[in-house]
């Protein structure tokens, strides 16, 4: 009699773990089912967004590489105006020395002619102070 109630316990305890084990064996296909469709989904969506991701890190470094040769220009150009700055204040300086010497030579030479006109005007009455 105990080798007939253990076989009667050992077949519901089998019969509970068929009926818990089948339900959770459904559930589990269903989701291995899911789970692949999803990898399928994801690896035919995912590869045209990697090669678009590449194209745009491609692009990028492009891009990069023109802001850097762009910049190293600006910079070049940069020195060559603060150059052409420096150029044009000397040139500024020269013409400012060069009107002071043309003022000064002007007046020299506006003094000599007042001299000169005097001396003329001083001869015409007969006159010339200050000439041997």
């Amino acid at each position: 009699m105990t080798s007939e109630i253990l076989v009667v316990c050992l077949s519901v305890a089998v019969l509970v773990l068929v009926a818990i084990l089948i339900p959770t064996l459904l559930m589990l296909k269903g989701c291995i089912t899911s789970i692949d469709t999803l990898a399928r989904n994801l690896n035919r969506e995912l590869l045209p967004v990697a090669a678009d991701i590449r194209m745009l890190s491609s692009n990028l470094a492009r891009i990069s590489e023109s802001l850097r040769a762009s910049t190293e220009r600006a910079a070049r150009l940069g020195e060559a105006v603060g150059g052409l700055g420096e150029d044009i204040q000397r040139f500024r300086g020269g013409l400012r020395e060069a009107a002071n010497s043309a003022r000064r030579a002007a007046s020299f030479w506006s003094g000599k002619m007042s001299g000169i006109w005097s001396w003329l005007k001083g001869e015409a009455g007969g006159t010339r102070e200050g000439w041997p």
